[in-house]
């Protein structure tokens, strides 16, 4: 699968561009998690609040 966008594939952390462009699509993020996590998890989850927020992460001493 060929991206267009390179600002998704920063050069030398390619994994952080699958996670992005995956959980950046909800109903693709919860089919993931539902799948992947405890029925017991999975049953507590309140899946259509979950919503795409406008930020990035990187940890403040970096």
């Amino acid at each position: 699968m060929e991206n267009s966008d390179d600002s998704l594939m920063p050069a030398g952390f390619p994994n952080d561009a699958f996670f992005k462009e995956m959980f950046s699509d909800p109903p693709r993020a919860i089919a993931f998690f539902q799948s992947h996590l405890p029925p017991a998890i999975v049953a507590r989850v309140d899946w259509p609040s979950l919503k795409v927020l406008p930020t990035s992460f990187i940890k403040s001493g970096l």
